[in-house]
């Protein structure tokens, strides 16, 4: 996954980057107060999955108001929810769910709010509320009957899953939090790490502009049963962690991950 975009430049021009960056429609006003933004007519996944992985699109409801798109890949017992990055979409994990769905697990990638085929909340820019997407899409997967379920996020969406895996109940299983800041979009992520009670595995490039925010949320999860963090060296900030053919660490980052999935999760079937 590749972070494209700067989390403060996000937060300090927020409505040029997560609008106009991802193409999603700002959200309408009445009265000066934000609404819900018209759902995009883009078909999830358009440019990254097979006509059969389509089959998997779902759409679902925010606790923020919003209509989400995701795409669900595997049947495994074990679901995961994957978020992306900002100025991204569902797409940017695509690559890692179809290996972890070959494994047995069951992927949830999804658009967050105002990204993607995704509407825009009523909280963008300023506070999009994205642990809610994560919620939703958990509360989709338990419905399904996938009782075990994991959250991996990268950047805005890893500090959105640490905030979300406080508030879930039954607690999910842990979290994956790749390259977060240590506060964005309202999001307070060493706070919410610290009230944290279920396993957190951080991920970070070593030359990552997030390293320190990174650690922070890892080092402040003290009530978290493990709360690691993986320091990947690596040539340069945008190098996609997980994809072998662009980093050559990429084969310890997938199996940290999948270790962690084994070691909370138990097993796939």
């Amino acid at each position: 996954m590749r972070r494209r975009l700067s989390v403060a430049a996000a937060t300090a021009l927020a409505a040029a980057v997560l609008l106009a960056g991802c193409g999603a429609p700002p959200p309408s006003t009445v009265d000066d107060k934000p609404t819900l933004g018209p759902v995009p007519s883009a078909t999830p996944g358009a440019n990254c999955l097979t006509a059969g992985e389509r089959t998997g699109v779902v759409r679902f409801r925010s606790g923020n108001g919003a209509l989400l798109a995701g795409v669900v890949l595997g049947t495994g017992r074990v679901g995961i929810v994957f978020g992306h990055s900002n100025n991204t979409d569902l797409c940017d994990w695509v690559p890692f769910a179809r290996v972890l769905a070959g494994q047995g697990y069951t992927a949830l990638s999804i658009d967050l709010n105002g990204y993607g085929a995704s509407q825009t909340s009523a909280g963008v820019p300023v506070d999009p509320r994205y642990d809610e997407d994560y919620s939703a899409a958990v509360a989709l997967l338990r419905d399904r009957g996938h009782p075990v379920v994991f959250l991996v996020g990268e950047v805005i969406a890893g500090i959105a899953a640490v905030k979300a895996a406080t508030a879930i109940s039954p607690p999910v299983a842990g979290v994956v939090d790749v390259s977060s800041p240590a506060e964005a979009l309202s999001i307070d992520g060493v706070s919410a790490a610290r009230r944290l009670t279920v396993p957190i595995l951080c991920i970070a490039a070593g030359t990552d502009e997030f390293l320190a925010g990174t650690r922070q949320v890892a080092e402040a999860a003290t009530g978290a049963p493990e709360h690691d963090l993986m320091v990947v060296t690596s040539t340069g900030s945008e190098t996609m962690l997980f994809d072998p053919t662009l980093e050559p660490r990429a084969g310890e980052v997938r199996a940290r991950v999948a270790a962690f999935l084994v070691r909370y999760g138990g097993a796939v079937s």
